[in-house]
């Protein structure tokens, strides 16, 4: 598997002509390439590990040599890749591989669905939780991990993905209404270059619970309706992480998928 990498030095690049490895190199500055990815499927029958030492370099010994014979193909996998040969990546590691597992149990969830609309949560579905504190600026903002390649997904699976989520930090006085728009439109720029989309955006940045925008009122899912009239609450889905998500879909009469990241677990337990 080799996974394309920008601006790296911690790994070595990997020469490839669309279907074989034909090269590696050593470590050193690269604005962009492959590297190797750390995951092989093996022809056991081709490979005799009685001529090797007991211990040996699997990619100096075993998989440099093979590729000068040709016998070395290469797939281009960028998923989520993480490699936890530093402490600082294992501990993130740590964190992270709960939140992949999470996602990647919701797809499946909503992939199950006969929905043609997805309504989506914010922060804990699309972006990590900032606890104790509002996401204000695009560079407190950290996509769960695998979301992006779901949301590509997503996109041809769905007709309509509309994003709802309660931002009362506008409402606080924590940040501006223009500094939400510009975290918006930066993540829906990420998210249109990794294949996925939104349809729309609806955000309540109102305090008062009772507010009819405000989840778990259904003012958001109503305003959809009116700009998207074949949405139906019988052909809709609600993805999100918390009990307001929850009630919001009850609400709107639509099921409901729950995103148990992280940050939920520890909330939960707390």
């Amino acid at each position: 598997a080799l996974k394309p990498m920008r601006d790296f030095d911690r790994y070595g690049a990997v020469d490839w002509n669309g279907d074989l490895v034909t090269g590696f190199h050593e470590k050193q500055p690269c604005a962009e390439g492959l590297v190797n990815g750390g995951v092989y499927a093996i022809d056991r029958s081709q490979l005799d590990m009685s001529l090797y030492p007991k211990r040996f370099s699997f990619e100096k010994e075993v998989l440099e040599p093979l590729a000068g014979y040709g016998l070395v193909a290469g797939r281009v996998q960028d998923g989520y890749f993480i490699d936890i040969g530093i402490p600082e990546d294992y501990a993130r590691a740590q964190r992270e591989l709960p939140e992949l597992q999470a996602v990647l149990r919701a797809s499946d969830a909503v992939l199950s669905s006969s929905a043609d609309t997805l309504f989506m949560d914010r922060d804990g579905v699309i972006n990590r939780w900032l606890p104790g504190d509002y996401v204000r600026t695009w560079n407190q903002f950290a996509f769960l991990p695998g979301i992006l390649e779901c949301l590509r997904i997503w996109s041809e699976h769905f007709r309509h993905i509309i994003l709802v989520s309660n931002q009362r930090g506008v409402g606080k006085g924590k940040m501006t209404r223009e500094e939400l728009d510009a975290v918006h439109t930066r993540m829906l720029t990420e998210i249109r270059q990794a294949g996925g989309r939104f349809d729309a955006v609806y955000t309540c940045t109102e305090t008062a619970e009772d507010h009819p925008m405000r989840k778990p009122n259904p003012g958001m899912f109503f305003e959809a309706c009116r700009d998207f009239p074949d949405i139906a609450p019988e052909r809709s889905l609600m993805l999100g992480d918390s009990d307001y998500d929850r009630d919001f879909a009850a609400n709107c009469g639509m099921p409901f998928v729950l995103m148990e990241t992280a940050e939920l677990t520890l909330r939960f337990r707390a």
